[in-house]
């Protein structure tokens, strides 16, 4: 069993195809002499990706998506590294396009839809409806 194991892969992964625990992988892994994976941090990619692209052209939820990340961790990785990407989508000064959204779906789809927290979808729902632009 454990010589067909694809060791690059992390050990919660190993542990989840082969039915056992991630210590018990760790265990074979360290006793197998077979390295550690190491799996890039946000940061990493995001520095990554710096080195090939200008991510003050590309906005959060563009890099969350070019990294495989949500976009509050990106967003707040971006932040730390003092990179200030582009806001919003071409012809608005915001950061999602509430333009593109159908208020008829739940708070849960349209966060996953725009890219942003549901608490931020709940926000700007209860801002639209206090100014009578939805039902």
């Amino acid at each position: 069993m454990w010589n067909e194991v694809n060791w690059k892969k992390r050990d919660s992964d190993i542990a989840r195809e082969l039915g056992v625990s991630r210590e018990r992988v760790r265990q074979k892994r360290q006793a197998l002499g077979k390295p550690k994976v190491v799996v890039p941090t946000v940061r990493d990619k995001i520095v990554h990706l710096s080195e090939t692209v200008d991510l003050t052209e590309m906005t959060v939820k563009e890099i969350a998506e070019a990294i495989g990340h949500g976009v509050s961790r990106t967003s707040t990785v971006l932040k730390e590294l003092g990179i200030n990407p582009k806001r919003g989508y071409v012809g608005h000064n915001a950061k999602y396009d509430w333009d593109a959204v159908d208020w008829e779906w739940s708070n849960e789809v349209i966060a996953q839809r725009v890219g942003a927290g549901i608490n931020t979808v709940a926000s700007r729902r209860s801002y639209l409806k206090q100014r009578g632009k939805i039902d």
